[in-house]
């Protein structure tokens, strides 16, 4: 195995939106991957929210399957990430489960208050995760992972935009 990489999306789509070819690659490449949802994609639709989290969790399983990448899911609703020790704590176990070198996350600049919040909080367990202080079920981590940041899905909506002016 060349090495673990974890990347971790606020909602159901993004992580296959945002890198999925990077996960292919690093596949391709030997390393292990892993895809964690942060949210349960239930409020982005005129579906019922229980059925549409659902659906979405499927399809987000479907898209991990496709990858080779072992899913996770935290199933916070959509809208309700917020740094609570609860939440805190769920994201150091999720790292300190998939042990990664190396995370790919949303910007903390992006668009999108889901994704900055995922950003943060990830950063922040990255760091908390190699704290033999801080207890979860899972051990912690020899050194935190890198953490590098997908690009920003509006830097580049701006720049289709300008080519069609």
């Amino acid at each position: 195995m060349l090495f673990r990489s974890l990347a971790v999306g606020a909602h159901p789509d993004d992580a296959e939106i945002y890198c999925a070819g990077t996960l292919a690659k690093f596949k391709a490449a030997g390393a292990r991957i892993a895809n964690a949802v942060v949210c349960r994609g239930d409020k982005g639709g005129s579906i019922p929210p229980e059925e549409l989290a659902s659906m979405r969790e499927r399809e987000a399983s479907a898209a991990a399957e496709i990858l080779g990448a072992e899913p996770f899911f935290l199933r916070l609703g959509d809208g309700e990430i917020v740094d609570s020790p609860a939440v805190r704590s769920a994201f150091v176990e999720l790292i300190r489960r998939v042990r990664p070198e190396l995370i790919l996350a949303h910007s903390p600049t992006d668009y999108h208050d889901d994704h900055i919040q995922a950003s943060r909080l990830t950063l922040t367990a990255s760091w908390v995760s190699a704290n033999g202080g801080y207890r979860t079920e899972s051990p912690a981590l020899p050194r935190p992972p890198t953490v590098f940041y997908f690009d920003r899905s509006e830097e580049h909506t701006s720049e289709l935009q300008s080519q069609f002016r």
